[in-house]
Parts: structure tokens; sequence; C-alpha cells
């Protein structure tokens, strides 16, 4: 994020630090098309960073949505769908093989969404599918392809907590209304 400095809606593009693990200095800055960068993940097939801005909750702004990183070539791509046209305010983003999935609050209600997407062509409105809707906030969601093959628990604990999403892939998607684990990824 780079905020104004008396807090306030995001007043320019979010940046991305290239960080060299053995010095641990900042190397390179992307500069991003979209404000309010939420989240971001690695797609290594890809040599892709996907990014989730929100732009300060405005679902309409048009520097809000998925964009893509070319990591090889240390450059954004830009957004490759925007927010108005996935229909919410985007929250935490996950990679998986060819797909992505992230968390989607629909305009106008409190309702969020896990939607899958391909992440070859994330503006494809054919390739998008939604998962899951709940009620309630959905924090964070996770990829386990360790869990797959365990069974669906739909006890009523387990739907408070956290939801099981999607199997396919040989991968589980899992949504938690109060955050990950220890607050972090697995």
């Amino acid at each position: 994020q780079d905020l104004p400095s008396q807090f306030g809606p995001p007043n320019t593009s979010g940046k991305l630090a290239v960080i060299a693990p053995a010095t641990r200095q900042i190397v390179k800055v992307i500069a991003l098309a979209c404000r309010n960068p939420l989240d971001m993940d690695y797609a290594a097939a890809l040599q892709k960073m996907f990014v989730s801005c929100a732009n300060y909750q405005d679902a309409q702004a048009t520097t809000a949505g998925i964009e893509v990183v070319d990591v090889a070539a240390g450059r954004t791509r830009g957004l490759a769908v925007t927010q108005a046209a996935l229909g919410g305010i985007l929250g935490d983003l996950e990679t998986n093989g060819d797909n992505g999935y992230v968390v989607l609050t629909e305009t106008g209600t409190l309702r969020n969404q896990v939607v899958r997407f391909r992440l070859g062509d994330p503006a494809d409105a054919a390739g998008r599918e939604v998962l899951y809707t709940s009620a309630g906030f959905i924090q964070s969601i996770a990829i386990d392809p360790n869990l797959a093959s365990a069974l669906w628990n739909y006890s009523d604990l387990l739907l408070q907590l956290e939801r099981d999403l999607d199997r396919s892939d040989a991968l589980l998607v899992r949504a938690f209304a109060r955050g990950l684990p220890e607050g972090r990824k697995y």
C-alpha cells in the first residue's frame, strides 16, 4: 500500500518491492497499476505474481482488480480484470496450477464469495465460477493439496469456523471466517 500521510483512501498506486534474499535489500520497486493491494500469490509455473487490489473498498474503481506481474521481466502487465467486472470488492487471493481463487464481497451486500478463475485469463467470465457464497465475512482462504483426500466434515463447528469449498485439481480450498490458524498462510 502507498497511503497518504493522514489515514484515508490510497491516492497513488501500490508498489511491489523485489528483495534480494542474501542481502535482504530492496533491489527493485515495481509500480503497480492498482491501488490498495491486499494480497498476492506467486504462480511458479507461469512466473507471474497475481495481486488483488481493492482501492479502499470502492467496487467501481478502475484502479482495483487482479493485477498480473511478470516476475521474469520485472514489470507489471497491468490489471487483468477490474473489481467492477468481477462484481465486488476483492480480498484474499491464492493460486494453484491453472486456477486462482479470490474472496469477493458482493457489491451492495455483506455476502462474501470464493471465486475460482483461470490464471491464463482472469477476465474470461466463462472461466470464473463461484465456489461458495457466505452470509458473513470470509477473511482468508487457503489451498492445501495434502488435505484433498480428507473426508468432508459438515459439523456445525466447522461451518462456523471454516468451510471446505473445492476439491478439483487434487487440492482442498478452505475458507476461514476468522483468519487462518495461527495467522499464517499454509
